[in-house]
């Protein structure tokens, strides 16, 4: 279960302090597919990386299961996030040069997976997402629906309890955004939490809880399994 309790982010710049995230506090269950809306610069892209463990809250707590991430070290944070966290984003960040395999061995090599266990769970991964058969294919001539497709193969080789997807549809075609809303579907019908970041009512729609974004805190929290 993840949970973050008054989560706030304060930058400064010329015209003085903002806040794009404001006293946020969320509960979310394993095996919940949960996204979160809202206008540009409503606070949901600094909201999702302080869930994530990628920036540090001005005020507030962020935990998984028992585990409170900044209360860890820098080290030990980002130890965690390899094994218990994943990332999906719009701009895919893979290595254009690789091999769709050696960019999921990447990943295993930085959570310092053993040489024994890669091949087996890169495999696995790449199947769930239809794209085992592109393995040995270089990353820079994919489409952008398989690109996008690694990276859910790339989120889920560790086998992670948390999926992050910021945006992930947003720069594919139709077809294939619906596409990447099933394989996130399927990770949650697997036991994984997705939290989903997007601008699209439709693809929130498709999830089981909507929270929506306002000026960085919580405008509304709707529960589409029961509505």
């Amino acid at each position: 279960m993840l949970t973050c309790s008054h989560l706030s982010r304060r930058f400064e710049d010329a015209s003085g302090e903002i806040w794009p995230v404001q006293d946020v506090s969320l509960t979310v269950k394993d095996g919940t597919f949960l996204s979160v809306v809202g206008r540009s610069g409503s606070g949901k892209s600094t909201l999702l990386k302080m869930l994530g463990g990628l920036l540090m809250p001005t005020e507030g707590e962020v935990r998984i299961g028992e585990a409170s991430l900044y209360e860890m070290t820098e080290d030990e944070r980002s130890d965690y996030r390899c094994k218990t966290i994943g990332f999906v984003f719009q701009d895919f960040f893979l290595e254009e040069l690789y091999t769709v395999y050696q960019n999921l061995e990447i990943v295993m090599m930085i959570a310092k997976v053993s040489d024994a266990e890669r091949k087996g769970k890169i495999e696995q991964a790449l199947e769930q997402v239809g794209m085992l058969h592109k393995k040995d294919t270089k990353v820079k001539v994919l489409s952008g629906g398989e690109k996008q497709r690694v990276c859910i193969a790339r989120a889920i080789v560790n086998e992670p309890q948390i999926l992050f997807a910021d945006e992930p549809c947003g720069n594919l075609d139709y077809e294939n955004g619906q596409a990447i809303m099933r394989l996130l579907r399927e990770q949650c019908e697997q036991g994984k939490t997705v939290i989903l970041i997007t601008h699209n009512r439709e693809d929130a729609m498709a999830t089981d809880r909507i929270v929506t974004l306002q000026d960085g805190r919580i405008e509304s929290d709707e529960d589409q399994r029961h509505s």
